[in-house]
């Protein structure tokens, strides 16, 4: 920092007797005049503020000397009393002076070095692109996150969470809930004859007249292969099932190119209340597989029970199926519970593997109960303990059946399901083995 006279003369700043004075006696040899005059012009004209030039950066402030400072004058022939302060950063950056007048100097001798400048406007650029590659990425992933590729629809995984919330508002609301399961009617045939490429663009076609035939607040998801769920939030069975007609009708009127004309079959199912979802998705996989052996293209509504002695929503144990032996009764609960966890695994992303795993120790499970039911049986003398025991084989010889025609691709989980509870729950535990429960009742334990 210097100070400067109203001539453009440098003065010595303040002494220790609060004096101004010259830097020198002969004031030509020390002039800021002299040295900058481009820049002593350019203060003159505006007295306060703060400009670039290509000597510096340079900061003042017109002042009087001693009303201001309150300092003396102790050379008469000062010129005058009145003058500048004036702080410069040089163009090589190095500071002048330091002083509270240069609060912003440092910076901007930042960017007043080009090179450094230029090198701040690239990174900039840099970071720029950067994000906006982090910015595209992410809402690719996001997409991948959500929707199936090919298709466009809503993936099994993220379709899973939407029906989850969509259960848990209906419950809470009492609100209506309706799902449609569509299949692509022989749809390897389509692929054996004309090959993936094709199959894909009917694949596509297919999901796109679904889309156009549904309620914004609808959801797409496709599920695996040729297989669609539409969930209807706000919609009865009945207005599913037109839904569901009105789809069909138009699949079965539009014409694909090289294929033809390619129909659909579907399964219609309302949710009870407090239904779980997978005895939910249990039921409507039965009304598919009965439009499907019907003749397929036909829409066919599940019915509100499986049973009325089964609870659709849960697979728990009952007081009324004791049968009055610790025994039986233990292992009846066993099975119930591999075959609740069977169900659950048949809308979940469980691999074949873990499919036939858990298939394979209710096989063991069952076989070991069959063969204890069994001698029970004979030791009490039962009347239909040879037709009882017939039972048993032919549901051993079934469920190794359709082990072999799931590990082979022929079916799918959910016909071992259905197995699980028509034949083996239904059809054997709570229609065959209750005609014996009088008798171990009144059995006397010793």
């Amino acid at each position: 920092m210097q100070f400067v006279n109203s001539n453009g003369d440098s003065l010595t700043g303040l002494r220790e007797e609060k004096g101004l004075a010259y830097i020198n006696e002969e004031k030509n040899n020390q002039s800021f005049k002299k040295d900058f005059p481009a820049e002593w012009a350019r203060i003159k004209a505006t007295k306060n503020g703060q400009f670039f030039s290509n000597k510096g950066i340079f900061t003042f402030r017109f002042l009087n000397f001693t009303n201001t400072m309150n300092a003396s004058i102790t050379h008469d022939n000062l010129g005058n009393t009145s003058g500048f302060i004036i702080s410069q950063i040089s163009a090589s950056g190095e500071p002048f002076a330091n002083d509270i007048n240069g609060y912003l100097l440092s910076l901007l001798s930042v960017f007043y070095t080009p090179l450094l400048f230029l090198s701040m406007i690239l990174f900039s650029i840099v970071c720029t692109i950067l994000f906006a590659m982090y910015e595209e990425n992410r809402a690719a992933t996001k997409m991948m996150l959500i929707y199936d590729k090919l298709t466009g629809c809503i993936n099994r995984a993220f379709g899973m969470r939407i029906i989850e919330t969509e259960i848990k508002r209906a419950e809470r609301y009492s609100r209506h809930l309706a799902l449609i399961l569509l299949d692509i009617d022989h749809f390897k045939k389509v692929n054996d004859t004309f090959g993936h490429m094709v199959g894909d663009i009917v694949l596509k076609s297919i999901a796109d007249i679904t889309k156009r035939n549904v309620r914004k607040s609808d959801s797409i998801i496709r599920i695996g292969g040729e297989e669609f769920l539409i969930l209807l939030p706000e919609t009865d069975v009945v207005a599913a099932a037109k839904v569901a007609e009105n789809i069909r009708i138009v699949m079965e009127n539009h014409v694909h190119p090289l294929v033809g004309h390619v129909t659909v079959s579907c399964g219609v199912s309302e949710r009870m209340p407090h239904e779980k979802f997978s005895y939910w998705y249990l039921r409507l996989d039965e009304a598919l597989y009965k439009a499907k052996r019907g003749g397929r293209n036909k829409v066919v509504v599940t019915e509100d029970k499986v049973s009325e002695t089964f609870d659709a929503s849960n697979l728990a144990w009952k007081n009324e199926w004791e049968s009055g032996n610790k025994e039986i009764d233990d292992q009846h609960k066993n099975i119930l519970k591999l075959g609740d966890k069977l169900i659950a695994m048949s809308i979940s992303e469980a691999d074949n593997e873990e499919i036939v795993r858990y298939f394979d120790m209710l096989l063991e499970d069952i076989s070991i109960h069959f063969n204890y039911e069994e001698k029970l049986l004979a030791d009490l003398g039962y009347m239909q303990y040879e037709e009882h025991a017939d039972i048993h084989k032919e549901l051993i010889v079934k469920a190794k059946y359709l082990r072999n025609q799931y590990l082979s691709g022929e079916i799918k989980p959910t016909d071992l399901f259905s197995f699980i509870v028509s034949d083996i729950i239904l059809g054997h535990m709570l229609t065959e083995d209750v005609k014996f429960f009088s008798l171990l009742k009144n059995r006397n334990p010793d």
